[in-house]
């Protein structure tokens, strides 16, 4: 175990090299003068000689590669052109509220999408089974900035029930939860829907396990059996997707934050590179994905607890 672990921590690490080495490129590979870019045709000579300086752009770029990955082992990335503040400062700043939004989401996602795909697999076959799969393909293949606007128009416009932009007060829990309730739904909803035919799937597959079928002859509740043995069984795919569709939930906050106007890293991405702040394109990047490699990172590590039979070597 110790020693898969040392090769897993091994292989992120390449692996956020590789991110870094990308990100640094995000600008290298701008065409034209990205100065200028950033700027606009109207900057001063002055102004565009210091931006290249603070970007590394008058060095070779063997020389700036290696202030670019000094920089970042320390945690600097940089300043912002737009605030004039350090990007990891306002990186940590939002950062809480796309937390929130995604953990918001696949709490959503867990509760709705694992009971309905183990319905599913219970009553097989039934009219339960065929609409609750009807409502998976629904929810895998309606984009979420259309369910975030019709969530909108139906829940705030319409109804008047639910706040439809912001984040709520920092100091009013319910306001908190008022503001993330639409948009951790429209986030989550097409991962429910995919941890419902995971779920259902794997179920069924270790229904028809012999193990199941001896607990079954020794007289257990159908109840105990489910819950108690094949649920746990059929954990190792859903974590599986649970883990991967958190990162993806994190990623797709980019959009669900910009329909809902919250303050996060998402719309703090598509608000600085609609500002050509390519210092902050490049450290919510690199923080996105450092998180997305971290959470594969435990996920990996997890298998081990929920199934002992999984062994590394």
């Amino acid at each position: 175990m110790l020693q898969h672990l040392l090769r897993q921590l091994w292989l992120a690490a390449i692996t956020l090299f590789g991110v870094v080495s990308l990100v640094f490129l995000i600008i290298r590979l701008t065409p034209g003068d990205p100065a200028r870019l950033m700027l606009g045709d109207l900057a001063t000579p002055e102004a565009l000689a210091q931006l290249r300086s603070q970007l590394g752009l008058d060095r070779p770029i063997y020389e700036a590669y290696g202030d670019f990955l000094l920089d970042y082992a320390r945690g600097d990335m940089g300043q912002s052109l737009l605030t004039r503040r350090q990007v990891m400062d306002e990186v940590l700043a939002r950062a809480g509220y796309t937390f929130q939004l995604a953990g918001g989401a696949m709490l959503f996602a867990i509760a709705l999408g694992i009971p309905l795909g183990v319905m599913a697999a219970v009553r097989r076959g039934t009219g339960w089974d065929v609409g609750s799969m009807l409502l998976a393909t629904l929810g895998t293949s309606t984009p979420v900035f259309f369910l975030g606007i019709v969530f909108i128009l139906l829940f705030s416009v319409y109804l008047g029930w639910l706040p439809a932009i912001g984040a709520g007060q920092a100091d009013d829990p319910w306001s908190l939860v008022q503001h993330l309730i639409l948009p951790s739904v429209a986030l989550g909803f097409a991962t429910a829907a995919l941890l419902a035919r995971i779920t259902r799937s794997s179920l069924l597959e270790v229904l028809n396990q012999d193990y199941v079928r001896t607990a079954r002859a020794k007289g257990l509740a159908e109840r105990r059996i489910l819950w108690a043995h094949a649920l746990k069984n059929a954990a190792i795919p859903l974590t599986t997707v649970a883990a991967l569709n958190m990162g993806y939930l994190i990623g797709g906050a980019v959009i669900t934050e910009t329909v809902f106007a919250r303050p996060g890293l998402g719309k703090f991405l598509v608000d600085a590179i609609g500002a050509r702040d390519y210092p902050v394109v490049q450290g919510v990047t690199f923080s996105v994905a450092a998180l997305f490699i971290l959470i594969n990172l435990l996920t990996d590590l997890v298998y081990s607890w929920l199934d002992p039979r999984i062994r590394y070597s």
